[in-house]
């Protein structure tokens, strides 16, 4: 009897030992199991996270190509018109200048800037230049929009009070260079001015017009 009582302890102990090995296998693979579904979540996060920044990142080259395009079409469409009014009337002062408009930095931001380059090599922003030659910069921004939108009268009005007497004469002849596409000019001046030929002078005032 004790030596069935000792076997059947010890085939209870190893019985024990046994299911004991048995709930650690188990215990393992619930935290192996609870691990790869943490590592999954993580991952699946992380997929989307990549999406997300791929979407963004196409988002925005998709903007950028977009305003590219915007750019160039009002480039074409309107600004290059512009320029080529603004060119022929400027050709008429006499001073070695063409006229530009940059949408873009050299860094590729952006921007609106209005000028001309003198000489072929300097680059003169509207906002550098003196009185006289913001005046005629002006001048030729009108005369090219009345050239664009071609009025029923093409009549160009110029307020020239920051021109001096030079940049006046200036004006002057760049008028007369497109007076076929104009029917009437009136240039309003504090100077006073000696009429050529086509132009009537008119006091006004403190200040004198003239009117071709």
């Amino acid at each position: 009897l004790e030596r069935a009582a000792a076997l059947l302890a010890q085939h209870l102990a190893d019985a024990v030992a046994e299911i004991d090995a048995t709930l650690a296998e188990l215990d393992a693979s619930v935290e192996n199991k609870r691990t790869y579904e943490t590592l999954d979540r993580e991952l699946a996060a992380m997929i989307t996270d990549q999406d997300r920044q791929m979407t963004r990142h196409e988002t925005a080259k998709s903007m950028a190509d977009a305003c590219r395009v915007s750019r160039e079409t009002l480039m074409d469409q309107l600004i290059r018109p512009l320029l080529d009014g603004m060119t022929r009337f400027l050709a008429g002062t006499g001073l070695p200048v063409v006229p530009y408009c940059r949408l873009e930095s050299d860094r590729g931001k952006p921007l609106l800037e209005l000028g001309w380059v003198r000489d072929g090599r300097i680059r003169v922003a509207l906002p550098t230049m003196s009185g006289g030659e913001c005046g005629l910069f002006h001048a030729a921004l009108a005369y090219a929009l009345v050239a664009i939108r071609k009025p029923p009268v093409r009549l160009l009005m110029i307020e020239a009070g920051e021109l001096d007497v030079e940049s006046l004469s200036r004006l002057a002849l760049a008028i007369g260079g497109v007076a076929d596409g104009l029917d009437n000019a009136i240039v309003a001046t504090h100077l006073p001015v000696d009429p050529g030929d086509g132009w009537t002078a008119i006091e006004c005032g403190e200040r004198e017009a003239v009117t071709a």
